[in-house]
């Protein structure tokens, strides 16, 4: 099978090689695919059609991208979105735009399932699973909320990869400072003290378990953020959290989401990544069958059950 993926991703100039959305692309290539390669800002509705000024990218050593064409994504056979957030407008209008492409073309993860699925709200829908949570933009809620629970985490809704995280104390002194700063609705969760043995990532593809790596804090931070962490190890689901992963699983196969990074503390449920997932090279590091082969194995399924 010889597929067209146009990959909407960021920018490949000061990409780094192991990035998940570089791995996906060479496992493309490597089975024959023809993988293109464009922004957010390269795609337009033109009256007509959803078109993108994209490149051919192609891997040896590294990569190198040829001329920018116009290409019609109804065209492509796969559009794959891999940008990452913050998820604002902007990356909301694009959603809006793959969303008119003719059902022929393939577009992964779905742009209603993303939109629907947002990383750190999704767990409210397993609150039997979820540490205790509170969303909201009240300072006094969120001042109430420290009261009851102590030790914090307080997350900004859609960013990535632990930006603007902030875990604080029951005493911590800059409590009020952080305050101040809350002007849209936030996150606020129970600290579980779990986390100072790190993270766990769960890769999931098309519904199963490919990937559980742990990313261990160094001494001075508390992020377990696998690209944050002082060491990434690989990891052995337990009863509790294979659970955990089964459910939320479930949900998103009935989404379409083909791939997904479960992220989990102990025995409980923090976020859910559908955006653009990563942890391959980690994964890969470790000694890991890899996982590109069983991502496109399944997307390639997915577009002969479309023809």
């Amino acid at each position: 099978m010889n597929l067209t993926v146009a990959l909407q991703r960021d920018p490949v100039e000061g990409s780094k090689p192991g990035e998940t959305s570089h791995y996906l692309a060479r496992d493309a290539e490597a089975r024959g695919h023809d993988v293109w390669v464009y922004t957010p800002r390269d795609l337009a509705f033109d009256g007509r059609r959803v078109v993108a000024e994209a490149r051919r990218i192609r891997y040896g050593e590294g990569w190198a991208c040829g001329p920018a064409t116009c290409i019609d994504l109804a065209e492509a056979d796969v559009v794959l979105i891999r940008q990452d957030p913050p998820v604002d407008m902007a990356w909301l209008t694009t959603t809006w735009l793959l969303d008119l492409l003719p059902r022929r073309t393939l577009v992964l993860n779905p742009p209603a399932a993303i939109r629907d699925t947002p990383e750190k709200l999704v767990p409210l829908q397993f609150p039997d699973l979820t540490p205790p949570t509170l969303v909201t933009a009240d300072r006094e809620r969120i001042r109430r909320f420290r009261d009851e629970h102590g030790d914090v985490v307080l997350k900004p809704l859609f960013d990535k990869a632990g930006a603007g995280l902030y875990f604080l104390d029951r005493d911590d002194p800059n409590f009020d400072v952080v305050l101040e700063g809350v002007a849209a609705p936030v996150a606020i969760q129970r600290y579980q003290p779990e986390a100072r043995d790190g993270s766990v990532r769960v890769l999931v593809v098309a519904g199963e378990v490919v990937s559980a790596l742990r990313g261990v804090p160094g001494p001075r931070t508390r992020r377990g953020n696998l690209d944050r962490s002082a060491r990434v190890e690989a990891h052995t689901l337990t009863d509790v959290q294979a659970a955990i992963v089964a459910r939320v699983s479930d949900l998103l196969v009935r989404r379409g989401i083909i791939l997904a990074g479960i992220d989990l503390v102990g025995p409980w449920l923090l976020e859910v990544n559908i955006t653009s997932p990563g942890g391959f090279v980690y994964h890969d590091r470790l000694g890991g069958d890899p996982i590109g082969p069983v991502f496109w194995s399944a997307v390639e399924r997915q577009v002969q059950q479309g023809r």
